[in-house]
Formats: structure tokens, sequence, C-alpha cells
């Protein structure tokens, strides 16, 4: 009798595991057959992890993710070469919102709010792997607390603080762009006047650092516009809370001056899509159409009275590199009918000249290829 009772519970668990791995795939096949993309161009899936947010690939293949409410950090490998990311090593868990990820000289940095991590030898750690605090005296507030991580060429780890709050004055280091050498010393401030970026890059040829900031919310489904943004030099102050847009004065903040001092947004995206990770493509491999070109992760709002965003859009720039010459969306379908599939978080090129976009909201990690 109790043998009988055992073999119907491992049937049971049979079945629960089978009918869950055919869930997730017709479920991924649906958000796929949603997703609309310019001619040319395919999109497939290439892992799913919970969550998934900031991404960074090294030489040798293995792609690392954060992660967000998960407070997980995943490595990825394709062992078998067959394109697609089959084994997934969680190699950090029970962090406090571990967004940001950033590799160099094979380790790799993860930043959970008031501390970022290094852990030295990671593709050779993966599944013991020592860690050690390099940073641990930033601020504590969950609001705007998690971070975006990019190392900069002359080795600068680069990081976001965002303002506590929605609208509010905030001081140093609040409602910045920092850095910090890779020991975790030398903190500077580079960019002041940003609310809330989740998303930069240094441009390949001119290096200069262009960044997504997010607008406040609480003035109506169309204000104010998020932001592209490019710093000019270091300490350049870009409007928040003062101003937002092209030098528009928040009227809700006390200020006595101008916003002629402050730098205007390269681009304003629409209202509310919160912009967040954000990639250059300057390879010949993905599209020349595309080359030279800055591309979106749009999240998409969470509390307008008609969503916007779930989205990838695009900013192409000039042959100097300097101006946006277009804009428009290149790739949708998250969002049909008011009901989101997915929320883009962040976008990476890799060597082969694929495009891979994060979604921490069904864990996808797409793949978009150019066919031609």
């Amino acid at each position: 009798m109790v043998l009988t009772i055992q073999i119907c519970k491992m049937k049971y668990l049979v079945f629960l595991i089978y009918f869950f791995i055919i869930y997730k795939e017709a479920q991924s096949s649906d958000i796929l057959s949603l997703i609309k993309l310019p001619n040319s161009f395919s999109v497939s899936i290439y892992t799913n992890v919970p969550n998934a947010r900031q991404m960074v690939l090294t030489p040798d293949g293995i792609l690392f993710v954060g992660s967000r409410s998960a407070g997980k950090v995943y490595a990825i490998q394709d062992l078998d070469k067959d394109g697609f990311g089959e084994t997934v090593t969680t190699i950090a868990s029970k962090l406090r919102l571990p967004t940001g990820i950033a590799f160099k000289d094979g380790n790799l940095y993860v930043a959970a709010v008031s501390k970022i991590f290094k852990f030295p030898d990671i593709a050779n750690n993966l599944f013991s792997p020592k860690i050690e605090i390099i940073k641990e005296n930033l601020p504590m507030d969950s609001g705007h607390g998690w971070k975006y991580l990019k190392i900069s060429k002359n080795n600068r780890l680069f990081f976001n603080i965002g303002a506590p709050c929605n609208v509010c004055i905030v001081k140093d280091p609040y409602g910045t762009i920092s850095s910090i050498k890779l020991d975790g010393s030398d903190f500077k401030i580079h960019a002041r006047g940003v609310r809330n970026s989740v998303g930069f890059v240094w441009h390949p040829i001119t290096d200069d650092l262009w960044f997504t900031d997010n607008g406040r919310d609480g003035l109506g489904d169309n204000l104010p516009p998020c932001e592209l943004n490019k710093l000019q030099k270091d300490e350049d102050h870009f409007g928040y809370p003062f101003c937002y847009g092209n030098n528009i004065r928040d009227l809700s903040i006390e200020y006595d001056g101008t916003c002629e001092k402050f730098l205007p947004p390269m681009l304003n995206l629409d209202a509310h899509v919160a912009p967040l990770g954000i990639d250059i493509n300057s390879t010949k491999l993905f599209s020349s159409y595309f080359r030279n070109t800055i591309f979106i992760a749009e999240h998409g709002s969470w509390n307008r009275s008609k969503k916007i965003g779930y989205r990838i859009s695009f900013a192409k720039l000039s042959s100097d590199h300097n101006k946006i010459v277009e804009k428009g969306i290149f790739a949708e379908g998250w969002l049909k009918n008011e009901n989101a599939s997915g929320r883009p978080a962040d976008i990476l090129f890799t060597n082969k000249g694929h495009m891979l976009i994060s979604d921490d909201l069904s864990g996808n990690i797409y793949i978009i290829k150019y066919l031609d």
C-alpha cells in the first residue's frame, strides 16, 4: 500500500514537471509571436532566469545577469554551443536588489543598493564564488536605490545614486552618476541633477557618456518627458528637481534660479516610459542602417492611465556622433490591450553582432539577430 502511494506521488510529480515545462514553452511561444521587429531581423529566447535585469558578457561567453526583487545573480553558459544558454548557475542569492553588474579582468562586480561586491576570478569559481565587499557606505534607501554598473576605459566603476523620492531637493550623493576605482576608493561625482538613471554607455569612438533618466510622477500622463542625456564635462547638472525636459521649470519645487544653467536632454522620450538599460550598435554585423545607433530598453509605465513603453526604442546618431538625427521604435509587442507580457530592462550587443534583451517580468533573455 505504501509503495503504491509513493509511486502515485512520483507520477504526480512527473506530471507537474511536464506540465510546467509545456506551460513555459507555450508562454514563451506566445510572447515571441507578439514581438514586432523591422524586416530582416529574428527573435528567439536565449534563456530564462527570474527577474532578469542588467547583463554583462565575458570574453569567454559567460553571460552574467543581475536581478532586482529576486535578489540573485546568475551565470549563463552555452556549453553545447547551440546558440542558447541552457546552463544556468545561481552564483549569489539573498542580496538586496542586485541589479547592477559589471566585469573586468576576470572579476565580477555586483551592486546591491548600499554595497558593491567583487567576485574575484569568477569563471573559475562559479559553484563556490569568493566574495569581497569593495564599497559599503553608499545610501541605504530602497527608493531608486538599485544600481546600474559600467566600467570606463580608465578602470573606474560607474554607478547611479537615484533620488530617494518622487520629487524633492537632494544633496550629494543623491541624484548623481558617480564612480570609484576598482578597489572601492576615490569616490567621485560626474553628473548631478539626475533623478534616476538605470542605464548608461560610453560611445566607442568619442567616449562620451550617454545615459537615460526617469522623469518624475504626479504631473499627469504626458509630463515630464523621460530623457536621453549626454555628459559634456564632469559635474554637469541636468536639472532635477528644478527643471525637466528642454529646461522647463517644475513649479512644484521652490527655486529662485533659472533653468539655463542646466543641460537639457539630447532626446525627450515619452513621459513615463521608464527608460532603463542602453547600448550602442557599433558593429558591422548587426545592420548598417542601425550602425552608430543607441538602443533603449523602455521598461514601461506603472501608473499612467493608459500604459506606454514596454518596447525597445532607438536614437540614431549623426556622423560626428554628437547629435540625434533619427528616433523611432525598434521592437515592440510586449504590451497589448493594456496587458504586459514583458518589460525590457537591459540591452547588450554581443561580439557576434546579436542584440540581447533582458525582461524582468517574464524572465526571458531574448536574442535578436540580423538575417541579411
